[in-house]
């Protein structure tokens, strides 16, 4: 073989086995459906869910001096009572959910409140 056939060879490999990389890379990372799914799964052990959002890019965020790429959503839940808001991230690798913040509405429900909620 001429010089030119292997490098020609090479350059095609080395551009077949990246572009492989990039496909699994695609498919071992979570989809934001997937990381609002795997949040509700965790926060719903504690309490029925009521709302749920997701922000559907991928962000950077630090946690402990770690730095993670996922997404940010957030959870509605009624306990006690209470609306309680609780902001979360999932790590779009590996699917661990992290609870950012967490705090009760300044309104508690009363009775009344409960009879008129929509259904």
């Amino acid at each position: 073989m001429k010089k030119r056939q292997v490098v020609l060879i090479s350059v095609l490999a080395f551009l077949f086995g990246w572009l492989i990389r990039k496909e699994q890379e695609k498919r071992s990372t979570l989809s934001p459906e997937q990381a609002l799914e795997r949040a509700k799964e965790t926060f719903k052990k504690e309490a029925p869910i009521s709302g749920s959002w997701i922000y559907m890019i991928p962000e950077d965020i630090t946690l402990h001096g770690i730095m993670y790429t996922g997404y940010h959503g957030g959870i509605s839940r009624q306990t006690d009572h209470t609306s309680v808001q609780s902001n979360f991230f999932v790590d779009q690798e590996t699917g661990a959910v992290f609870c950012t913040d967490e705090h009760a509405d300044e309104h508690e429900m009363t009775e009344l409140d409960e009879a008129t909620l929509p259904v």
